[in-house]
């Protein structure tokens, strides 16, 4: 089953996560709730604001069905680091 939320309401949950912890959290983003790489730097700038101290992302659609054709994977590579 996905369950898809937006990237604001996944951000406030990773962030009451990271604060209610006080450990190192990291997290996985999914296709980084954005299927285009300026987007996904967006999200993970503000996931990084959150507290988080790492996160990965995938080359798919959230549901899974379909992987990202190599140039837009490759174009989204930068979005992680």
């Amino acid at each position: 089953m996905t369950i898809q939320i937006t990237a604001d309401r996944f951000l406030a949950a990773l962030t009451a996560d990271a604060a209610a912890s006080g450990l190192p959290v990291s997290a996985g983003l999914g296709n980084c709730v954005a299927d285009q790489p300026d987007d996904c730097i967006t999200t993970r700038k503000a996931a990084i604001e959150t507290g988080l101290v790492g996160i990965f992302f995938e080359d798919c659609q959230p549901d899974r069905s379909t992987i990202y054709p190599i140039a837009q994977a490759t174009d989204r590579i930068p979005a992680g680091a």
